[in-house]
C-alpha cells in the first residue's frame, strides 16, 4: 500500500484562496441538501495545516483507508494524487492526499472515526478538480467505525478535464471584466458557483452536461433571463474560449 498521505493545499478562507467554489447538489438518496464551500489556496502556515488536519487523521486513530484508482476502462492509474474526502462536515480544513503506486494503490493511515470519499485531485496531470467527482456522485463513499478500522474504497479516476476560457468585456466600453460569478448546473437539483478570474481558463469534467450562467458585480446576467443558460458538453482535453459583453447596470 502507498505512504501516508501528504497534506494538501486546500481550506476555507477566501482571504487566503484564489477562487471560491460554493457546491449546491440534492442528495437523492435521502433528500437532504449539501452545501460545501472551498477555497484554493497558494500559502498556508505549517502549524495550521497540522491543527486543521488533526480531525480528519491523528496518531491517535487507527483507521486505514486502502484501495485501487481505476478509470473508466476498468484500467489501473499509478502515480496520481488522490484525496481523502470527509462527508457530512466542514470541509475547513487541510486535506490529506497521497500518490497512489505503480500498481495503482493507495492508503491513508491514522485516520479518524467518520464517513469518507477519495477522490483524484490533480489537476496538474491534467484532470477536473477534486470536489467535481463527489458533486457528481462519482465517489464512493465508506465509513470508519470502531468496529471496522480497515476498509477498501476504490477510487474512480475521471477523464481528463476539459477547458473553457470566458473572455468577458463592457458591452459599452469594450474593458476587460476580470472577476466573474459562474453558475454552472449539472442537473435540475445541482448547481455550482464559483468567482472566477476570467484571464484564467476554467477546468470542468468532461462528456458532462454544464448549463452556465455568469454575472460580474455592477452587470446584468448573462444570458439574460429571457434566454436560456449556455450548454457545454466537451471532450476531454478539449478548450474552449467564448466571447461574452455584458451590460452594465446602469
Amino acid at each position: 500500500m502507498a505512504g501516508t498521505g501528504v497534506l494538501s493545499a486546500i481550506a476555507i478562507s477566501q482571504q487566503l484562496g484564489l477562487e471560491r467554489w460554493t457546491l449546491r447538489s440534492l442528495n437523492g438518496d435521502n433528500a437532504r441538501m449539501k452545501t460545501v464551500a472551498v477555497s484554493v489556496v497558494v500559502v498556508l502556515i505549517a502549524a495550521t495545516a497540522a491543527t486543521a488536519s488533526a480531525k480528519i487523521t491523528d496518531p491517535t486513530c487507527n483507521g486505514i483507508l486502502y484501495g485501487i484508482a481505476v478509470n473508466g476502462e476498468n484500467q489501473t492509474v499509478s502515480g496520481i494524487r488522490v484525496m481523502l474526502w470527509p462527508i457530512g462536515v466542514d470541509l475547513g480544513y487541510v486535506l490529506p492526499t497521497t500518490k497512489t503506486t505503480e500498481a495503482g494503490e493507495y492508503s491513508f493511515e491514522h485516520v479518524c472515526a467518520g464517513r469518507f470519499s477519495v477522490v483524484v485531485d490533480d489537476e496538474l496531470a491534467g484532470y477536473p478538480p477534486s470536489f467535481w467527482s463527489y458533486f457528481l456522485d462519482n465517489a464512493p463513499e465508506v465509513e470508519l467505525t470502531a468496529e471496522h478500522l480497515q476498509v477498501e474504497l476504490p477510487v474512480i479516476v475521471p477523464e481528463k478535464a476539459a477547458s473553457i476560457t470566458i473572455v468577458a468585456r463592457d458591452a459599452r466600453t469594450n474593458a476587460t471584466i476580470r472577476v466573474l460569478e459562474i453558475t454552472l448546473r449539472a442537473s435540475k437539483a445541482s448547481s455550482i458557483t464559483v468567482e472566477h478570474d476570467s484571464s484564467e481558463p476554467l477546468l470542468l469534467p468532461a462528456n458532462t452536461d454544464l448549463l452556465c450562467r455568469l454575472v460580474a458585480d455592477g452587470y446584468r446576467e448573462w444570458p439574460d433571463g429571457k434566454k436560456g443558460a449556455k450548454h457545454f458538453r466537451l471532450a476531454p482535453a478539449d478548450r474552449m474560449s467564448i466571447k461574452v459583453d455584458l451590460e452594465p447596470l446602469r
